[in-house]
């Protein structure tokens, strides 16, 4: 059962009380969806359509230090209420392990980007 304390959820994550009916956010740091995790504010089951699910995105962003998360948060008003994961983002030089494992990870994404400085995937 998902932690209901709302307020405490957006504080954690945008830093304030309040969001809209669906809410999006990038640059989740693996100390804050620990966090989450830790305060039931989001189920390791959930994911978004064919994406991991949320459990595999945080031990992948474990193994793979720097990657941060970018998803939706869905308002306590709606039946729905959640946070959901839909992708992962890495910004600057990352081994040809990091690449390897990335690709393995995340080849069936809808969005796939992978640049010299930057390592980003998503899920519609």
């Amino acid at each position: 059962m998902l932690n209901k304390d709302y307020k405490r959820r957006n504080q954690i994550i945008f830093g304030r009380d309040e969001v809209g009916g669906c809410e999006s956010f990038r640059g989740m740091t693996l100390e804050t969806l620990k966090k989450l995790f830790d305060e039931e504010f989001i189920e390791g089951k959930d994911h978004q359509n064919s994406a991991p699910t949320a459990s595999e995105m945080l031990k992948f962003m474990e193994s793979h230090p720097g990657f941060t998360a970018h998803g939706y948060a869905i308002s306590h008003l709606r039946d729905d209420y959640r946070v959901t994961i839909e992708g992962l983002e890495y910004v600057g030089e990352y081994s040809k392990e990091t690449l390897a494992d990335f690709n393995r990870f995340a080849h069936r994404a809808d969005v796939f980007t992978v640049s010299a400085i930057r390592l980003y995937f998503w899920f519609d």
